[in-house]
């Protein structure tokens, strides 16, 4: 009688191998469903490898590979425990098998995106950027644009490099349309234009220049580039202000030179003259204190119609930016004072510079070419100035001096008939 075999069992490595290819092959055939059914638990592996509209089907071949993957191994290794195989056989069976699953995912590559490996290198966001910083973008505006001619070399250098910073970051495969690279640039100046807005007024007239611009290469215009707070714009309005309405530039309490505006009233009284918006400051009633005595005593000289016994008059002072009242309020009290009595307003976008003294002597302005920078950028386009100031003229840039009617005057009594506009 013949025995009946029995099957050997399987030693401890072979078992051990066999419970690692099976378990493995589940989960393989466990994820692999789960992409299928599901590709966002694919993740974003490849994602920039392949076309945005293909990427989902990319994920569900890869779920179907890793299904058919995860099969194969897990038949082998059941396979394994039962018999045992030919290492040949056994490597046979594992490259076949896993070619049965990889041929369909390396068909789709290649017919949808033109590669064979589905699994391309892509290189890491962080390293990718990190390598960014060894290319140069900011030479890109010069296929389109080049730069005005205020622009000085350090304004070039800053506005090319934060060009390429935010072409780097908006666009880093390098792929961009001349729209967004105007768009970008425009931003650069923009923020080169604030850094230059607050140096000009810590430094003065090293920063005076600060009219960036561009010029479109295929139209040859140029474009500027402004922000809202480039010192005011409109702080001096166009047209006719109300009678005893009057804009000064001067140095502030701070040391900065400002805009500072004054508007009046008339009433019936006795002669009584009150000051608002001065709060504490000290120098500034004097300096108003000493305009209305000079009014008082040169009324006449000015105009027969000027009360100061019959009238009452008010001046609310307003320092523009926030930079501290200014004590040189002497001169444009006084023509606030002139206007609001005769009811007649100053010439239109005028800004006056300069003080007088209690005898009606002319003070010379300080900082003229600084003062002139902020009378510009403030909207004035007339400036009232001493005579005395017109020796200092010569440290004044020609392109900003053109950029005013000035207005000199002789005497006190010169100023108020020139701002009025009486010849």
């Amino acid at each position: 009688m013949v025995p009946c075999p029995k099957l050997q069992r399987p030693n401890e490595v072979q078992a051990m191998f066999f419970g690692f290819q099976l378990t493995c092959g589940l989960m393989m055939v466990f994820y692999g469903y789960s992409v299928m059914k599901n590709p966002r638990v694919w993740g974003d592996q490849g994602r920039r490898a392949v076309k945005p509209e293909h990427f989902e089907e990319y994920g569900r071949q890869n779920g179907l590979f890793f299904l058919k993957a995860g099969c194969v191994m897990a038949v082998i290794g059941a396979l394994d425990a039962l018999v045992t195989l030919d290492a040949l056989l056994y490597l046979l069976l594992y490259v076949f098998g896993f070619a049965f699953a990889f041929y369909p995912l390396t068909r789709w590559c290649k017919a949808n995106e033109g590669f064979s490996w589905p699994w391309p290198h892509v290189k890491s966001e962080k390293k990718r950027i990190r390598e960014l910083r060894k290319e140069q973008y900011g030479d890109a505006l010069d296929k389109y644009f080049r730069l005005g001619s205020n622009l000085n070399q350090r304004d070039t250098i800053a506005v090319r490099k934060m060009v390429g910073g935010l072409l780097k970051l908006l666009y880093p495969d390098g792929e961009f349309t001349k729209e967004q690279l105007e768009e970008i640039l425009k931003l650069a100046l923009e923020m080169r234009r604030r850094v230059k807005e607050q140096l000009k007024k810590l430094g003065g007239m090293e920063f005076y220049d600060v009219n960036f611009s561009y010029i479109d290469k295929d139209n040859f215009e140029e474009y500027y580039v402004s922000v809202p707070e480039q010192g005011g714009g409109k702080l001096i309005p166009e047209g006719m202000c109300n009678p005893g309405q009057v804009y000064t530039v001067s140095q502030g309490k701070s040391g900065m030179i400002g805009v500072f505006r004054l508007e009046s009233q008339m009433l019936p009284g006795n002669g009584k003259f009150e000051r608002t918006g001065l709060g504490s400051e000290r120098e500034a009633r004097e300096a108003t204190n000493t305009a209305f005595n000079f009014l008082k005593a040169n009324a006449g000289r000015i105009s027969g119609a000027i009360s100061t016994t019959t009238k009452d008059y008010i001046v609310n002072y307003q320092d523009m930016q926030g930079i501290g009242m200014t004590n040189k309020l002497a001169l444009p009290t006084l023509i606030a004072l002139a206007s609001v009595a005769l009811n007649k307003p100053m010439v239109s976008s005028l800004a006056v510079l300069g003080e007088i003294s209690i005898a009606g002597t002319m003070i010379k302005v300080d900082e003229l070419a600084n003062s002139l920078q902020v009378c510009l950028d403030s909207g004035a386009k007339k400036v009232l100035l001493p005579i005395t100031s017109a020796a200092d003229l010569g440290t004044v840039p020609s392109e900003l001096i053109g950029c005013f009617n000035l207005i000199f005057y002789q005497s006190a009594e010169d100023a108020v008939y020139k701002a009025l506009g009486v010849e």
